[in-house]
């Protein structure tokens, strides 16, 4: 027998995060907030480089760094927040506990993309080679598909790749590296168990072995549904937090005005504290 409360605050959540985050409070604050710090941190950049020879997307409509900079980041923040909303849509539907976890793993991978490549830590020129190394690894993962399926799109991402390879110094990005550099940098000021978010990722990292073995695991725990329950949603508590600690971040780094910053955090902060409490129920009577 499902908890009503439960049912109808999960409810309230998926609308509020769709409505007051997804399709308000992005687009009207947060994305020219990227677009002015994109400008404004890359001003002193001195490398040079080809845009049209190393960036497939956008090349011809955006041809400044900044730009490409800009939405790389926000292409990436949209989409963690699209994961955040397909994870409590999951969780609303009593879908299989792992399609929750699968959306708000994609969603921690492209949060923490976008730490490292807003990191304040780093200079203009070592964000911008991320953003070139992250793009060299999705061409790279776009050929698996395309090769031998398309000829001509096989050798323009070809191309790409080799202008790409031809660049001195990119680093070689591995997930853990965005986590480690945004736990460094937020862990004086994120709210919350730090032992829940260790957890979250040793979920998600231990998700690669078979789910029978995951779910074999779980079952003979006691009250081991009222443990798939919380588990399903505590990555997704974590991924709505980090969205609020960017979207700060980024908008601090912008200079955009106090009243504004205060007015996203509370609205992605609403959704934070609500599926918080979500965590304090239990979902079946």
């Amino acid at each position: 027998m499902f908890n009503a409360e439960y049912e109808r605050r999960i409810d309230d959540l998926v609308g509020q995060w769709r409505d007051e985050v997804y399709e308000e409070v992005l687009g009207t604050q947060v994305m020219p907030a990227v677009k002015i710090y994109a400008f404004a941190s890359l001003r002193d950049l001195t490398d040079v480089y080809d845009v049209s020879a190393i960036f497939p997307m956008f090349s011809h409509q955006m041809g400044e760094l900044p730009d490409h900079y800009a939405n790389g980041v926000f292409a990436r923040l949209s989409g963690a927040c699209t994961s955040i909303c397909n994870a409590l849509q999951a969780i609303r539907a009593h879908m299989d506990c792992h399609a929750a976890v699968a959306a708000a793993r994609r969603a921690h991978e492209a949060l923490w993309q976008v730490f490292w490549l807003c990191n304040p830590a780093v200079d203009a020129g070592a964000r911008m080679n991320r953003l070139v190394a992250l793009n060299k690894s999705e061409i790279q993962e776009a050929l698996r598909f395309w090769t031998g399926l398309n000829p001509a799109i096989e050798g323009q991402l070809r191309g790409f790749l080799g202008n790409i390879q031809g660049i001195a110094g990119l680093p070689q990005y591995k997930p853990k590296d965005g986590w480690i550099e945004y736990m460094e940098h937020f862990e004086s000021s994120v709210d919350g168990s730090m032992d829940d978010a260790a957890r979250s990722w040793s979920i998600m990292s231990n998700m690669t072995h078979a789910n029978l073995v995951f779910d074999w695991i779980i079952q003979s725990q006691d009250d081991s549904q009222d443990e798939m329950d919380r588990l399903q949603l505590i990555p997704t508590v974590d991924a709505m937090g980090m969205v609020g600690n960017l979207c700060t971040l980024i908008m601090e780094r912008a200079q955009i005005p106090e009243e504004h910053i205060v007015e996203v955090n509370a609205t992605v902060g609403r959704s934070w504290v609500a599926s918080r409490e979500l965590l304090g129920l239990r979902r079946r009577e």
